[in-house]
């Protein structure tokens, strides 16, 4: 599919951000809280290890 024909629309608190994406695959824009789950997991997990210590 040509980067042209493809287009993501990231809908968060502050509204829909509409994300591009270019000839080399890559994303126009990474929105706050645009596929943040990883690094929520792993604060989460070392938030954990520095309560145990």
């Amino acid at each position: 599919m040509p980067a042209n024909e493809a287009v993501l629309h990231y809908f968060g608190v502050e509204g829909r951000t509409a994300i591009d994406v270019t000839e080399s695959g890559a994303l126009s824009s990474w929105p706050q809280g645009f596929f943040d789950q990883s690094e929520r997991d792993l604060a989460s997990l070392a938030g954990l290890r520095r309560r145990r210590r």
